[in-house]
């Protein structure tokens, strides 16, 4: 069984209905974790496979997923897929992404996480085009499909998608970190103490925009995460083993 965890802070509904009707078909059920100050629980209470939970302040990205987390753990799910509010998948994407999983677990590599290609929502650009994070790159034959498919050192959460028994070796997500650099921590920590690499899938693809839209060669961040990345950045951390 397959869960997946969408965190809400004062999201765009029409975004957010868009996401759910795309996802809601591809998975067992979706949890909202809602960092908002107030509640729309008449909104999404009964709507069918929709679980939502109000947290009533923000408490971080990290905080909220680990609470999703922990929610499809009770239940025994296998797999669980991570979200942003405004990303836009495709048809089939879940479905897909746990073929290419299996099928490199099959081939003995040992898998953190999997994802598709982000693209940028502006350009139509893949934010991947760095080829220092790639650490080699695979050809994966699944169910008649070839993929290629790179071993990367992290990739972002949105719309990566876990074996939920990895989180019982890694551990959860770093709550101090509240927000950035959330994904990347817990991929060169699944990597660096357990030896598991996370993958991107060439062939698979979502809408995504990093930050605010904006005309600049380079992202801009709402004034919230910037007063966020800078109290991250004067507090003292250390990734620790689990």
């Amino acid at each position: 069984m397959t869960g997946a965890i969408i965190v809400l802070y004062n999201p765009d509904i029409a975004s957010l209905e868009q996401a759910l009707d795309t996802l809601l078909p591809q998975v067992d059920e979706v949890c909202l974790i809602d960092n908002s100050d107030t509640s729309m629980a008449e909104r999404f209470e009964k709507r069918e496979g929709v679980v939502y939970m109000p947290l009533l302040q923000n408490m971080g990205i990290a905080a909220a997923q680990n609470r999703g987390i922990r929610h499809f753990q009770e239940k025994g799910y296998d797999y669980v897929l991570f979200c942003d509010q405004d990303s836009q998948g495709t048809d089939h994407l879940v479905e897909r992404l746990i073929t290419v999983c299996k099928t490199l677990e099959e081939e003995g590599q040992q898998v953190a996480a999997i994802g598709p290609m982000p693209i940028n929502r502006k350009t139509g650009k893949s934010y991947y085009n760095k080829p220092k994070n790639v650490i080699s790159q695979l050809t994966v034959n699944a169910n008649g499909e070839t993929y290629h498919v790179d071993m990367m050192h992290s990739i972002i959460s949105s719309f990566s998608l876990v074996r939920l028994r990895v989180f019982d070796e890694v551990g959860l997500f770093e709550e101090p970190l509240f927000i950035d650099a959330v994904d990347n921590e817990w991929c060169w920590r699944a990597a660096h103490f357990h030896h598991l690499r996370s993958f991107l899938v060439h062939e698979l693809s979502f809408d995504h925009m990093q930050g605010l839209p904006t005309n600049l060669p380079f992202k801009k961040s709402p004034p919230v995460r910037l007063y966020r990345q800078r109290q991250q950045a004067l507090r003292p951390f250390r990734s620790r083993r689990r």
